[in-house]
């Protein structure tokens, strides 16, 4: 089984706007539509991720779930991704260092989501998981923060810096 990630490298972005009063509207706001992709990969099939619309909608619910596995030894969270092109639920449940993720895929615009069902759960060290994600919080700080958003500007970035620096391994793709 497998599960990784691939930051890509987006360039385009904007400058401050008035729009971004949360984290996830920052994101909204700095990238464009039209930018490479997270890629991330369930079990060797690759998904994209788009910065714009689903990095910004999933990233609350991200840093809710590292700061629950960093907090606490076992757990379960089912997590509902909100994003229209990735709306899947993946139950989250870890013991130890290990962490199990489950899945139920909806509609994939690529008409992969037969094989990510039959693909099964993805089992993996828990850092090995919330590694997974450094890259592409240094990705959103990055950009964020050169558009003109700071951390006095909403709790939520400060929250993602300080998540993004308590992470002390880097991605399988970043090591």
């Amino acid at each position: 089984m497998s599960f990784f990630i691939q930051a890509g490298a987006p360039r385009n972005f904007k400058s401050l706007s008035d729009d971004g009063d949360t984290l996830s509207e920052a994101i909204e706001a700095v990238f464009s539509s039209s930018n490479e992709y997270v890629v991330l990969v369930w079990n060797y099939i690759p998904l994209l991720l788009d910065y714009k619309y689903d990095i910004s909608f999933m990233i609350d619910d991200v840093l809710m779930i590292i700061e629950e596995m960093k907090a606490k030894e076992s757990g379960e969270i089912k997590n509902y991704w909100v994003s229209n092109t990735f709306p899947h639920i993946w139950t989250f449940k870890w013991g130890g260092p290990m962490l199990k993720i489950e899945s139920e895929w909806g509609e994939i615009g690529n008409k992969t989501e037969h094989l990510l069902n039959e693909s099964g759960p993805v089992t993996i060290e828990k850092e090995a998981f919330i590694a997974e994600w450094k890259a592409v919080f240094n990705i959103l700080i990055k950009h964020v923060q050169e558009a003109g958003y700071d951390e006095s500007k909403f709790t939520d970035m400060k929250r993602l810096v300080q998540i993004e620096q308590s992470i002390k391994s880097k991605g399988r793709l970043y090591t």
